[in-house]
């Protein structure tokens, strides 16, 4: 096992249970539309937005040359796609990403573990937070999921202007990390941002799978866990 100087944790669905909140804000923007929020229509949500994000990541969704804000563009263009039927004027899809950004915040809650590991390893690593989050709620979420202070980065997608998986991002992460690349751990839930990211990169990478889903064989993540916790005993 490599002796890390850095820990890189992704935030959303590895330290913040995000799903839930995402749910949450998704009910608001179908009350704007007077459209009733089912169970059923936010898993459907869910599904969509996860896709989304994964062809954007896979290079299925491009973005206009000239576009100064890439996060609100494709934040917005999510609910063109998703309410195709409506046909959404930009205008619209801007309104209702706002809705939904404004609403994120309501419901978070720390993953199971999540303040215990990082209580844990903060005394022993540096602690990066590489994230394609929305940037207004970082701190919040993080303020969530820590119990006493300590100093870390934050590499957010939207300063950066590329999310993971994509080079430039990482030399942010590099930036901030000075140390070798061989140094730096990888802990995220996400395949095709987090893990792949870290394979295109150079950097080792853990990937968190508490739900048990089967792993592809074009990752290879250099160690696997299921529980936050089974980090600290890893390392």
């Amino acid at each position: 096992m490599n002796q890390y100087k850095v820990l890189a944790f992704d935030i959303d669905d590895t330290l913040i249970d995000d799903t839930k909140s995402r749910k949450i804000a998704f009910s608001n923007v179908s009350s704007y539309l007077q459209i009733p929020y089912t169970e059923e229509l936010g898993n459907a949500f869910i599904t969509f937005d996860n896709c989304f994000w994964n062809d954007f990541q896979s290079g299925k969704i491009l973005i206009p040359k000239g576009t100064e804000d890439f996060a609100t563009y494709l934040r917005s263009l999510r609910f063109q796609k998703f309410y195709e039927f409506l046909f959404l004027d930009d205008s619209t899809a801007q309104l209702l990403n706002e809705i939904y950004t404004n609403h994120l915040g309501d419901t978070l809650e720390p993953i199971s573990g999540a303040k215990e590991t990082l209580e844990i390893l903060k005394d022993r690593y540096k602690i990066i937070f590489p994230t394609n989050g929305v940037k207004k709620l970082i701190q919040h979420k993080l303020d969530i999921v820590m119990d006493s202070p300590f100093e870390y980065d934050i590499i957010c997608a939207e300063v950066v202007g590329e999310n993971k998986p994509h080079p430039k991002f990482f030399q942010y992460v590099f930036q901030k990390c000075e140390c070798d690349k061989s140094e730096i751990l990888l802990i995220g839930d996400s395949l095709t941002s987090d893990i792949l990211g870290g394979m295109r990169n150079g950097i080792d990478t853990c990937w968190f799978n508490p739900h048990h889903l089967p792993l592809s064989e074009e990752y290879t993540p250099t160690m696997e866990i299921d529980h936050l916790l089974e980090l600290t005993r890893k390392l």
